[in-house]
């Protein structure tokens, strides 16, 4: 099990993990939301979605200019 799963399977609630680096050429600062998985009411396993939170940031910038709110 990859040690970014370790919490969620100790709590088995949904959760963000903390800001890491992608180990890769482009060494993007990233963000996972983690959530459990069941099956038959027995824990099996983690799904995870990976956000890079330049994508974010550029994502919330489009989102603000499309109406007359703030953005936080």
């Amino acid at each position: 099990m990859r040690p970014l799963y370790v919490p969620v399977k100790k709590n088995k609630v949904v959760q963000w993990s903390d800001i890491y680096v992608n180990l890769d050429e482009k060494e993007n600062a990233t963000i996972s939301i983690l959530h459990p998985v069941f099956m038959n009411n027995k824990f099996d396993g983690v799904v995870g979605i990976d956000i890079e939170l330049n994508r974010l940031h550029t994502f919330l910038k489009e989102e603000e200019a499309k109406g007359t709110g703030i953005i936080y």
